[in-house]
């Protein structure tokens, strides 16, 4: 399930650029002992800077001691989503149709990217990093030093021959990206937002979950999440790249609400089961944004 859930960062588009070694890849180019030097370190930076902001991030939250037990429906979104007016890009149509509607309760859950340092702008609202606890700390620790460890034990020749493209091997040019996704840092991160959602769906009672995306690190820990809690997943199409080719290889019990007929044949034809994919037409006035 790691390397599944992992599947998606190993694309040129979505590879964090100190790391990026795909233009050598593509151009069939060696690294050189300069670039070698450079992206080993930027790995090794990288992954510190990720151990001290998202610690950072965790820190600074005033953490939850109660909750409230009512029926919800989660929805992820993020901090850069969120607009100065307090509405929400992508979910504002859905949350006013279903506060008015009074049938469900929703619950926003608000994370910040990786790669964004915004986490004050939503420390008054619902967000990951107040139901981190020491226990769950120790028990993500113990299961990233445990994947490191089996990644670390693999054999360098199994990893040169289990990147072999006919009679080359693109291991020398990737390694610097697995030891930065494959460190202990990263794991732990992994593990403890995984271990924070499963947290979360138990405790606010959560019914359902709404993604309208499934590519990043909280979208693929909360649907292995609710996989584990046996949680429905609904993510909102906002856009399908259909140049990739690549689906977003979502995992358990998810299904997704797409906008059209066509749509929904691109994803069958990227293995989606047809069960799995509802087509509303409606989605397009439900998923636009305010700005105003």
């Amino acid at each position: 399930m790691l390397f599944r859930s992992y599947k998606r960062f190993f694309v040129p588009y979505v590879m964090p650029k100190p790391i990026n070694t795909f233009g050598f890849i593509e151009n069939k180019k060696k690294l050189g002992v300069y670039n070698k030097i450079r992206f080993g370190l930027n790995s090794k930076l990288l992954k510190r800077y990720l151990k001290f902001i998202e610690n950072k991030k965790i820190n600074y939250m005033r953490k939850i001691k109660s909750y409230n037990k009512e029926d919800k429906v989660l929805f992820l979104t993020y901090t850069n989503h969120l607009y100065k007016n307090k509405k929400i890009f992508r979910i504002e149509n859905i949350l006013e149709i279903i506060r008015k509607d009074k049938k469900l309760k929703d619950f926003v859950l608000f994370v910040d990217p990786l790669s964004k340092r915004s986490y004050k702008k939503i420390s008054k609202f619902n967000n990951i990093y107040k139901y981190y606890d020491k226990e769950l700390a120790k028990k993500s620790k113990i299961i990233s030093n445990d994947l490191f460890n089996k990644w670390k034990n693999i054999d360098e020749k199994i990893k040169y021959d289990l990147f072999r493209i006919k009679n080359k091997s693109l291991w020398p040019c990737l390694k610097y990206s697995f030891e930065f996704f494959f460190s202990k840092e990263f794991l732990y991160f992994v593990a403890l937002y995984y271990e924070i959602f499963k947290k979360i769906i138990k405790n606010e009672n959560i019914k359902a979950i709404v993604i309208t995306g499934s590519s990043s690190l909280f979208e693929r820990c909360l649907i292995a999440a609710a996989k584990k809690t046996n949680t429905p997943v609904l993510k909102i199409e906002h856009g399908i790249k259909f140049d990739t080719g690549v689906h977003s290889d979502l995992i358990g019990n998810a299904k997704d609400i797409v906008m059209s007929d066509h749509a929904k044949k691109i994803l069958m034809k990227l293995g989606v089961n047809k069960k799995d994919i509802f087509v509303d037409r409606k989605s397009t006035r439900l998923n636009s944004s305010h700005t105003d």
